[in-house]
């Protein structure tokens, strides 16, 4: 009874315009809440998830970063995160946010997540030296993409001829500053570009 009659009251003190949501809580001891205003589940706080998803720029291997032959990728000198042995040439952006080209010669980019984590993606190693026009941007400096949305494209026997390698190296940069932690997805070396790669535990 005393929970029905609390609901009665609080539908006679409601708005005349204002929408309820029905919610059905089970109280101990106190039965019935009755309805929420929806005004008051607008007001509600938010949940933030903590974890950040980074998917794979493109397809192939799976390595680490130790396996990079770059010691200053592999030192993570750049940052942490992985690398994949690239078999395609289509580079697509591994999270969701707002795009930097930094390089005339587009063998990097960034990409600055709405929590404001930068994501440096380097296409190969020793690319810096390859001519202007072998990598080509499918996008502008400053768009905001979506993960698996093409950002480079380049002619890939062409340019795997000219370089050591074509890993592809996915690093999370000034990660002390961010308080993240990388932890590898377990499953196949194989990815395709759009996988998940790994997440970033924010803490």
């Amino acid at each position: 009874m005393a929970g029905l009659i609390r609901t009665l009251r609080t539908l006679i003190g409601r708005g005349k315009d204002e929408p309820f949501i029905p919610t059905f809580i089970d109280e101990p001891g106190k039965g019935y809440r009755g309805p929420t205003p929806a005004k008051a589940v607008a007001n509600a706080p938010a949940v933030v998830d903590p974890t950040v998803q980074v998917h794979a720029p493109v397809d192939g291997t799976v390595l680490a970063l130790t396996q990079v032959p770059d010691p200053t990728i592999a030192e993570t000198y750049f940052g942490a995160g992985l690398a994949v042995d690239a078999e395609s040439g289509l580079i697509v952006a591994p999270v969701a946010g707002k795009l930097h080209l930094p390089f005339p010669t587009l063998h990097a980019f960034t990409i600055t997540t709405e929590t404001g984590i930068d994501v440096l993606v380097h296409i190969g190693v020793d690319t810096v030296h390859l001519p202007q026009g072998t990598f080509i941007a499918e996008v502008q400096d400053g768009d905001d993409v979506v993960v698996g949305q093409p950002i480079i494209r380049f002619d890939f026997e062409r340019v795997c001829a000219q370089v050591q390698s074509l890993a592809t190296c996915v690093l999370i940069q000034h990660i002390s500053d961010h308080d993240v932690e990388v932890r590898p997805n377990a499953g196949s070396l194989g990815v395709f570009a759009g996988d998940d790669l790994f997440s970033l535990e924010v803490r």
